[in-house]
């Protein structure tokens, strides 16, 4: 049940349909894994130039945050919102085409736009569904992570149909007309005016201190854990094929049981935070991340490989409750279009991420793919941990 104070029936509906956003952000954000398969990348060994996509990818995110705060004054929340929907059925439907002369920069750009997209999506939405924020900022998490979820997961499925049931074409148009359809019904659609568009980290004055360790310690976490998520679910089904001879469609089917792994374990974890205690979920869900990676990394065979992605989908979920915890127990006072500003870090780390995988398969081969995230797991776990003991022990902070 939602509490606090009943937002304006407008600005209600608007917190709604931009969090129905959160499914084409995921979908967005969530095909690269399955589609470098599908276009027969795991047949190459070329790491490095596989990375370039999710740097592409990652500046375009970053060029639209830059860009985000003169954009919505400019333009509002609803041109802002209408451009990355249109930007992202742009870009699905370049990648829809396979004669194009120089494809593979073709290919690039097309990422670049769709990072582009994100930025501008998450830059919207996280305006719009603030009225919802301030009533229940639980409910709000949970749904649109459930969303998000949900559109990673149908990326996955839509595109494994394509080794068999239909083209690839036909998931790419798929993916173009549901953007171009949130595009639509965003610009049917009416929207409060904001009349004062804060900056994503609030104004110098207001902005908290990123200086203390911990706001450091914590904007740190956030950047490597979507990092680990999306480094896993980049490279997974290339690894698998790699590494286990497995078929792309038993690999994406396998990427499609992260996806669902972490969504549930999310949808698990929230209500476990008020009933067990934090560290100990802290130290089961690290735990079972990183066994999953070290099995993942030794195992050679199906069996093994579903053990490892079930325990690293569960063990990065139970993470996520305890970050978002973080987040907004750390900078609770601010507006809630502040988080746009931290979570477009994470979006960052979880583009960066892949990228890094790229540069490190390059040299040590494909097993890399997994050694980042084992360590990026690791990393996060310590400095929860010590973000914890300086809390229980009154540390400045």
């Amino acid at each position: 049940m939602l509490s606090g104070p009943r937002p304006a029936p407008l600005a209600a509906t608007a917190s709604r349909r931009a969090l129905a956003g959160f499914f084409l952000s995921g979908l967005i954000f969530a095909f690269p894994g399955p589609i470098l398969v599908a276009w027969d990348y795991h047949r190459l060994f070329e790491y490095p130039s596989i990375g370039l996509f999710f740097l592409f990818m990652g500046a375009g995110v970053w060029t639209a945050v830059r860009m985000a705060r003169g954009l919505l004054r400019q333009f509002g929340t609803k041109g802002v919102l209408m451009a990355g929907c249109f930007t992202a059925a742009a870009g699905f439907a370049l990648l829809a085409f396979d004669a194009l002369p120089n494809l593979l920069w073709w290919r690039r750009g097309a990422f670049g736009g769709l990072g582009v997209a994100l930025g501008l999506l998450h830059a919207s939405l996280f305006q719009l569904i603030a009225p919802a924020y301030e009533r229940s900022a639980a409910a709000v998490v949970n749904l649109s992570g459930i969303l998000f979820g949900a559109g990673s997961l149908s990326a996955s499925l839509l595109v494994a149909g394509s080794f068999g049931a239909y083209q690839l074409w036909l998931p790419m148009t798929i993916f173009a007309l549901i953007a171009l359809g949130y595009g639509v019904w965003y610009a049917r659609s009416r929207f409060p005016e904001i009349t004062r568009v804060p900056e994503l980290l609030g104004p110098a004055e207001e902005r908290p201190d990123f200086r203390s360790p911990a706001a450091i310690a914590i904007v740190a976490v956030v950047f490597l854990q979507f990092g680990n998520e999306w480094s896993v679910a980049a490279w997974l089904p290339l690894f698998l094929v790699q590494r286990l001879g497995v078929s792309p469609t038993t690999a994406v089917g396998l990427l499609a049981l992260y996806w669902t792994a972490l969504a549930l374990g999310r949808i698990a974890a929230q209500p476990l935070l008020d009933r067990v205690r934090h560290r100990r979920i802290l130290l089961t869900g690290a735990g079972a991340a990183l066994f999953g990676c070290l099995v993942l990394g030794l195992t050679n065979n199906l069996l093994g490989a579903v053990t490892a992605v079930l325990a690293i989908g569960l063990g990065f979920a139970s993470a996520y409750p305890l970050l978002t915890e973080l987040v907004r127990g750390r900078f609770s006072r601010y507006h809630p279009v502040y988080f746009e500003g931290v979570f477009s870090v994470a979006l960052t780390g979880g583009l960066l991420a892949p990228w890094a995988v790229g540069a490190i398969a390059g040299a040590t081969g494909i097993g890399g793919a997994i050694l980042l995230p084992a360590l990026g797991t690791l990393t996060v776990f310590v400095l929860l941990l010590i973000l914890r003991f300086a809390a229980k022990l009154n540390l400045p902070q």
